[in-house]
This record gives structure tokens, C-alpha cells and sequence, in this order.
């Protein structure tokens, strides 16, 4: 029978091992090797197709995408992070509810006391009476994050219009607690007026100066022992 191969460079090895072309043959283990680095160059019979069909390209969307309108409640938690007062007034008219939290159940008060939004808070708190103890995920109010931020104007702002200075989170810590941790000693003294408790305890036991001690924070200490903060007072 007539071989149907180009010749290749196998060609080389048949006849050494008594091959006839065309011949079907194992290849030995000990070749094993050249055959997989031979195999770039084995030849292709003379009746293959010499192009290989063209995959048909994917039709083009019909509709292009559009990026999806945000809520009413997206765009007041927008307008309070940007301190836009007036847009906070204006889409609060749009909303169900003032306070409708976001997916980590933070509010729009939230938003703009974390953002040192002074108006939008203020627009948020005193006008449109948000309320100023709501509680996210981590359980914290909006007066925790502005004071862990070192936001006093937005802290002052709070405590005005009612917020609770005591009101702790999941781990209790007191914003009072939160704002020496992090050494807004401005904020903390602000607290501090507004009736915070300076020696309240978290869930795990310690107070804001044992924390400060703990970390070697010297001016923290003073500040707490000028505050009353004393050792063994349990609150």
C-alpha cells in the first residue's frame, strides 16, 4: 500500500528499527521523549483541509448597557456624603423614609456625619428629624462616627439636636470611649460637657484610661484624670 504521508523527520528513525512507511507502530518508551518534542514536525496527509473553518462571531447586543438610575434613598445618602443641604431637603420629599438604611444599615445621617458633612447633618438632624440614635450593623450611631473621625462640628451638631452621648455599640464603647481611643481629645472634652460618662467600661471590661495606659498615650491619661477618671470606679 502507498504510503499518504509527506515525508518527516520520523522518516529517520523507521528505517533504523525495521519500519515500513506506513506501517502503524507503538513508539518505544525510550523514544518517548523525541516523539513529544518531534511532534511540531510530524507532516499532515496530502488530502487534509488546508484551513480550518472560521468560528462565526458573537452578534452584537441588541441593547446597549445602561448603567441602572439610583434610588431615592441612594440619592439623599449621595447628596448628604457631598454636604449638598439642599438636595438633602429636596430628595427627602422622594423618600418613604428619611432614615431607610443602606445594605450595612447605616442612614443617610450616617453618611454625612462620617463625611463631615456639617449642613447636610444639621438639614438631616434638626429639620427633616432623622433620628440621631439610629443604629447601623455595628450598632453605632451616627454621633460614634462622627466622633471617632474627630468631626466636632458635626459631634456638636449631634448632641444639639438629642443625641444620647452614652450610646454604645455592639463592642460597648461609648463615643466618649471611641474619640480618646483614636485621641480627638477636642472631641472627647466636647462629650464630656454633653454629660459622657468617662469612666464607662466596654463589654470587655476596660475603660478609656486603662486603654490609654495600656498604650502609653500620656496626653490621653492627663485628659482623663483632669475629666475625673479614676482608678477602681466601676460603671
Amino acid at each position: 500500500m502507498a504510503c499518504s504521508w509527506e515525508p518527516c523527520s520520523w522518516d529517520v528513525v523507521r528505517p533504523s528499527l525495521g519500519w515500513q512507511c506506513g506501517e502503524p507502530r507503538d513508539v518505544p518508551s525510550v523514544l518517548a521523549p523525541i516523539a513529544a518534542a518531534d511532534l511540531c514536525n510530524f507532516a499532515v496527509p496530502r488530502d487534509a483541509p488546508t484551513k480550518l473553518p472560521v468560528p462565526r462571531a458573537r452578534p452584537e447586543p441588541d441593547i446597549a448597557f445602561r448603567p441602572r438610575a439610583p434610588t431615592p434613598e441612594q440619592a439623599l445618602r449621595a447628596a448628604a456624603e457631598r454636604d449638598d443641604a439642599a438636595a438633602v431637603l429636596r430628595l427627602a420629599r422622594a423618600v418613604d423614609d428619611v432614615d431607610a438604611r443602606s445594605g450595612d444599615g447605616a442612614t443617610a445621617l450616617h453618611a454625612a456625619s462620617e463625611a463631615n458633612a456639617l449642613r447636610a447633618a444639621t438639614a438631616l438632624a434638626r429639620t427633616l428629624r432623622a433620628d440621631v440614635d439610629a443604629r447601623d450593623g455595628f450598632g453605632r450611631t451616627p454621633l460614634f462616627a462622627a466622633a471617632v473621625l474627630g468631626h466636632r462640628g458635626v459631634v456638636e451638631a449631634l448632641l444639639a439636636a438629642g443625641a444620647d452621648a452614652d450610646a454604645r455599640d455592639r463592642q460597648g464603647r461609648s463615643p466618649f470611649w471611641a474619640a480618646c481611643a483614636v485621641r480627638h481629645l477636642d472631641v472627647a472634652a466636647s462629650l464630656a460637657r454633653a454629660g459622657a460618662r468617662v469612666d464607662a467600661r466596654d463589654a470587655a471590661g476596660a475603660r478609656a484610661l486603662d486603654h490609654a495606659e495600656a498604650l502609653g498615650h500620656a496626653d490621653v491619661v492627663a485628659f482623663l484624670r483632669a475629666q475625673g477618671a479614676a482608678a477602681g470606679v466601676d460603671t
